[in-house]
């Protein structure tokens, strides 16, 4: 938290991610992270590691283009290590589906196509109707 408290939210390490394909990011949703709020609550970093963890072959584009020098790919790898040793995946490497992927990818491109949306669960905030 100390590392990623520097971070201006420039989305640098998003956009110049390789892997991020969402047509709408969820660290922009203010459901989950609060606009204008610097530095960013810890849930942006989360999110975004979380969200790229399963596939995420650490090129080192989100550390060498932060302005707030974080190291991104550290955080990155050391996650990485953790979920190769609980699952056996290694992005990159390993061709099967990852084990936090719950949807096929193409399927997934498809649904964000018709949709322009990035939820999976896009009804979570909506009040429940009978």
């Amino acid at each position: 938290m100390t590392e990623t408290s520097r971070c201006i939210k420039c989305y640098s390490c998003i956009s110049a991610c390789p892997i991020c394909f969402c047509v709408d990011c969820t660290t922009k949703n203010p459901a989950y992270v609060t606009p204008g709020e610097l530095p960013p609550n810890f849930m942006f970093h989360l999110i975004r590691f979380a969200h790229i963890a399963d596939s995420c072959v650490n090129c080192g584009q989100c550390q060498e283009l932060c302005p707030a020098e974080i190291p991104n790919a550290l955080f990155m790898h050391a996650q990485q290590v953790e979920l190769e040793w609980m699952f056996g995946h290694v992005p990159g490497v390993s061709m099967e589906l990852p084990m936090l992927a719950l949807v096929e990818e193409k399927e997934e491109r498809a649904r964000l196509h018709n949709t322009g949306s990035d939820m999976i669960y896009e009804n979570v905030f909506k009040p429940y109707k009978n």
